[in-house]
C-alpha cells in the first residue's frame, strides 16, 4: 500500500468504500510512504505497528500491523497483516519468529498477508506453532495472478482463537496486482 505526495491510496480506498483504515509505514517511497494497511467496515479500536527484523542491511524494511476491530454488541476481532521479505529466506525465518512473539503478546485472531513463502518452508513452519494453516485451502494458488502456480499469500487463524474460517477463495486480479486476491468467510 502506498501513500504518496499526491495520493494516499489507503485513505482514498477508505473514503470511496466508506470504511475505516489503519496504515503501518515500512519505508519512505517516491515522496510518500509504503507499508501495510487494514480496511474495515467496523471501527478500529486499537492499532499496533511493529517493524520486522531482517538479515541483510540492503533489504527493504518489513512490518506487521495489528488492529482490534469493534464488531458491535461487545464483540471484537483482532486482525494482523504483514508483507514478509521477498529476498531472503533467513529474513523470513526471523520475521516469522518475531510475528510469533507478537502473537503471543497480543493474541490476535487472524494473520493475513504476503508471506513470500510456501507451506513447506521454514518461515511457515515457525508460524505454524501458533497459527493454523487450513489444508482445505492448500490448492488455492496466489501467484502469478495469471495461471497461478504458487501459494505465498495467506489468511490464517490463531490456534487459540475461536474464529472459524468457513470458506476461502482466490480471485484473479489480472492487471491490478501480480497476486490473486483471497476472500474468507469467518464466524466467531
Amino acid at each position: 500500500m502506498r501513500s504518496g505526495q499526491y495520493l494516499n491510496q489507503v485513505k482514498m480506498l477508505a473514503v470511496k468504500t466508506g470504511m475505516y483504515y489503519s496504515f503501518g509505514k515500512t519505508i519512505a517511497y517516491d515522496g510518500g510512504d509504503y507499508g501495510v494497511a487494514i480496511l474495515s467496515k467496523f471501527p478500529i479500536q486499537e492499532e499496533h505497528f511493529y517493524k520486522l527484523p531482517h538479515i541483510e542491511k540492503t533489504e527493504e524494511q518489513r512490518g506487521i500491523l495489528v488492529c482490534k476491530i469493534d464488531m458491535g454488541n461487545s464483540r471484537s476481532l483482532s486482525i494482523a497483516t504483514t508483507h514478509m521479505s521477498s529476498s531472503h529466506e533467513e529474513s523470513r525465518v526471523v520475521q516469522a519468529k518475531r510475528i510469533t512473539e507478537i502473537q503471543k503478546a497480543l493474541s490476535f485472531d487472524l494473520l493475513t498477508g504476503d508471506f513470500n513463502a510456501i507451506l513447506t518452508s521454514k518461515p511457515l513452519n515457525e508460524l505454524s506453532s501458533v497459527f493454523s494453516f487450513d489444508s482445505r485451502f492448500d490448492k488455492q494458488m496466489t501467484i502469478p495472478a495469471y495461471q497461478s502456480t504458487k501459494k505465498i499469500d495467506f489468511i490464517t487463524k490463531s490456534k487459540d482463537s475461536k474464529v472459524q474460517i468457513v470458506r476461502q477463495d482466490t480471485y484473479q486480479m489480472n492487471a491490478l496486482s501480480d497476486h490473486n486476491m483471497i476472500i474468507s468467510d469467518i464466524v466467531f
